[in-house]
């Protein structure tokens, strides 16, 4: 993982669950132009192996993964996997 990755986006899902925390995540990375990165927080105790298991299976970077007090931060990397329509 890369650390040290500055975001061009944030953003704070705490109080989102899985599967709703993903879908946020989802949504909010297509704003992104590839290989923009978008940093994450959030506080739902499933969140790293489910945003860890979904960056792995949609081919998205995941840079980072840091834990404080029961929040997690995420650093992604968007890598889309079909072409963009600019």
């Amino acid at each position: 993982m890369e650390q040290g990755a500055r975001p061009d986006k944030t953003a704070d899902f705490s109080g989102l669950r899985c599967p709703r925390l993903v879908i946020a995540i989802i949504h909010t990375l297509t704003l992104l132009q590839p290989n923009q990165i978008l940093q994450v927080t959030a506080d739902d105790l499933n969140a790293p192996s489910s945003v860890a298991a979904w960056c792995r299976q949609s081919d998205h970077e995941l840079l980072e993964m840091v834990e404080s007090n029961g929040r997690f931060t995420f650093t992604i990397r968007y890598r889309p996997t079909q072409p963009t329509h600019e």
